[in-house]
Order: C-alpha cells, then sequence, then structure tokens
C-alpha cells in the first residue's frame, strides 16, 4: 500500500485553511520506506529575470569576443608584443566565465533544484539534484546520532538564492548531516513526527532544540 500527498496538512475548514500556505514536500509513504522529495524555494520573477540575464550575457561574450581578438591581432604589431596584452585578456575572459558559470548554477539551483530524502528502518537517504548534476548521501542507522530539528533564520529570499536553508539535521560521525531545505518550521516539524511515527528506532537518537546537545555538553564540563 502506497500514498502519495503534499505533506501532513489537511483542509477541513475553508473559510480558515484556504488562506494556509501548502506543505512544500511530496511525501510517499508505503510499507518499506518513507520519501519525501522538496522541491528548493522558487520565485517565477527572479528565475525569469536572471535567465533573460544570463541568455543575454551568454550570447554578447559570443559576439564581441571574436572580433575584439580579431582587431588585437590586426592592431597590435607583431607576435611577441601581443603576448602580454593577450594573456591578460584570456585572464579577463576566464574570471568572466567563471562569474557567469557561478552565476548559472545559482540559477538552476533556484529554478530546477530538488532534494529528495527516503527513509528506511536500517538508512537514511540524502540526495541533492541540480538538473543532470546529481550527489547521494547515505548513512546506515547505527551511524545517525541527534537527529534533530534546525531553526530557519534567514528570510525567503535569501533562501531562494541559498537554495533553501536545512531545517534538519543529524550527526554521522565527525560530520553533521543537514537536509530539508526550503521546508519553513512548521513543515519541517510535521516531518520530523512522521519520521519518528514511522521508524520508533530513530527516537533514540532524538534531540528536539538540541536539548540532548546540551546535556552532552554538560556532563562533559562536568566530567573534565
Amino acid at each position: 500500500m502506497q500514498t502519495a500527498d503534499r505533506g501532513s496538512g489537511d483542509g477541513r475548514d475553508g473559510s480558515t485553511n484556504s488562506r494556509l500556505v501548502q506543505p512544500r514536500a511530496i511525501v510517499t509513504d508505503n510499507v518499506a520506506a518513507l520519501r519525501l522529495e522538496i522541491p528548493t524555494p522558487r520565485n517565477l520573477i527572479f528565475s525569469m529575470v536572471l535567465g533573460v540575464y544570463l541568455a543575454l550575457w551568454l550570447i554578447g561574450a559570443l559576439a564581441v569576443a571574436p572580433v575584439f581578438y580579431a582587431a588585437l591581432f590586426v592592431f597590435s604589431g607583431s607576435f611577441p608584443a601581443i603576448l602580454f596584452p593577450l594573456a591578460l585578456n584570456l585572464l579577463w575572459a576566464g574570471l568572466y566565465l567563471l562569474i557567469w558559470a557561478l552565476v548559472a548554477y545559482v540559477w538552476v539551483r533556484a529554478t530546477f533544484g530538488v532534494e529528495r530524502v527516503r527513509v528506511t528502518p536500517h538508512s537514511l537517504e540524502v540526495t541533492t539534484k541540480r538538473l543532470w548534476l546529481e550527489r547521494t548521501e547515505k548513512f546506515d542507522a547505527e551511524q545517525i546520532g541527534l537527529l534533530r530539528l534546525v531553526p530557519v533564520t534567514v528570510p525567503r529570499w535569501v533562501g531562494v538564492l541559498l537554495g533553501g536553508q536545512p531545517s534538519l539535521a543529524f550527526d554521522a560521525g565527525a560530520q553533521t548531516v543537514r537536509f530539508g531545505r526550503g521546508l519553513d518550521e512548521a513543515e519541517a516539524r510535521l516531518t520530523f513526527e512522521r519520521i519518528l511515527e514511522k521508524f520508533p528506532a530513530y527516537r533514540s537518537s532524538v534531540a528536539v532544540g538540541g536539548d540532548l546537545l546540551k546535556a552532552r555538553l554538560r556532563d562533559a564540563e562536568q566530567s573534565a
């Protein structure tokens, strides 16, 4: 048996819930696993404006570059004399393309980014996808410690630029793994509770708001 829904919210009172924000996560719940598909925060105007800007930027560079370098060879005299200005201009072109690529990455992430989370009794898997770029991290349940909520502290427009702020986290060895990008605190809490409800084994690693972490630090200080 498998169900799919837009998070955990329900609209029973039309006069009140019609104004509520719809959940961002698409949740698929079956017997073996809980899957969440979370699109990065979207802003249609931002994506359209930045996409047009990147296209015009690239077209302009491709149109001007051949003419510019042809004129450089024609008016710079002998070949040895042209090496220094040519090197400077190649360096400028490289920096230009690097900045364009970074801005293009922000646009791709803001327009097409998706985070997929798969939770089973034995593992937790986080996949980040940006068009054809995909990265997957998988952790055994035994590796997961201090599963917790993370306060969302950045404004929504900053979240669009950053691809969303993580709202959930856990420790795995010496690293902290963050996921749930783009969820606000209310939906993150519902997602958190849903994971624990379906897989009670993860309750042993839970700390809401960092209480367990504070307790561990306090115990460490007392034993020092």
